[in-house]
């Protein structure tokens, strides 16, 4: 039998998010927003071809944000000179 403390003991391993993860997610977006705009359902494959469109300048912001929360490039801290 498991108790709660079990599962609270258990710490989930965090999930890595990759760009196919990112694109699905702009095409999710993007077959709702033809959903609204055409006033009928949009398959799935529809909406693949109308968001590679426009995921050139997605997968850009997308990239720059995924180094930026990676840390592996941080920008250099400027040293403070404290006046005597």
């Amino acid at each position: 039998m498991s108790t709660d403390n079990e599962k609270e003991q258990k710490a989930p391993a965090e999930k890595k998010i990759t760009m196919r993860n990112h694109w699905f997610d702009h095409v999710a977006k993007t077959r709702k927003k033809l959903t609204r705009a055409r006033k009928q359902p949009i398959t799935h494959r529809e909406a693949m071809r109308e968001a590679s469109v426009t995921w050139t300048a997605i997968k850009d912001r997308v990239r720059k944000r995924m180094v930026r929360n990676r840390g592996d490039n941080p920008r250099p801290v400027k040293k403070v000179k404290k006046k005597a």
